[in-house]
């Protein structure tokens, strides 16, 4: 049997490529940005923070450009791609209130906790690594105050 060694600088991306992430990171809201952004990150070739977003429109110039507005009403969002993963997991939410304890809890097929993240501030996104965990079948909850918001199976691939 042949030893397959995967060499990461083949997996780089050339100028014309890394050219045409950043356009679409810049372009695009919700997926696709994402992703352009990730791996750009994930290649070394971006240092990033999330965008601090205020709710005064008057504090931050950026508020426009987020893809979560506020309609006054009670909000309560949470987006998890991609979806089948191989490497990690994206999360995505939103809170009422900055205040409220919000989790993610990823179960193995077993029912056991297989990952924990406490999610700081009412809104963010925050990247799961999820290469440590064998391919098949999970499921994500998120939990606000300990009243379950959301659950979803995630596929986790090799």
């Amino acid at each position: 049997m042949k030893t397959v060694v995967h060499d990461p600088a083949c997996l780089r991306p050339d100028s014309a490529q890394t050219a045409a992430l950043q356009q679409i990171a810049n372009d695009n809201f919700f997926f696709p940005s994402a992703w352009a952004r990730n791996i750009r990150i994930s290649c070394d070739l971006l240092d990033y923070s999330e965008p601090v977003v205020f709710t005064n429109n008057l504090m931050s110039s950026r508020k426009e450009k987020y893809h979560w507005k506020s309609s006054g009403s009670t909000l309560s969002d949470f987006r998890v791609f991609p979806n089948p993963a191989r490497d990690f997991l994206i999360i995505e939410y939103l809170k009422d209130k900055p205040s409220d304890q919000a989790i993610v809890e990823l179960f193995d097929i077993k029912g056991d906790r297989v990952k924990s993240v406490l999610l700081q501030g009412r809104q963010n996104e925050v990247i799961i690594p999820v290469g440590d965990l064998i391919s098949g079948s999970y499921l994500i909850r998120y939990t606000i105050n300990g009243s379950v918001q959301k659950s979803s199976k995630v596929i986790i691939i090799r």
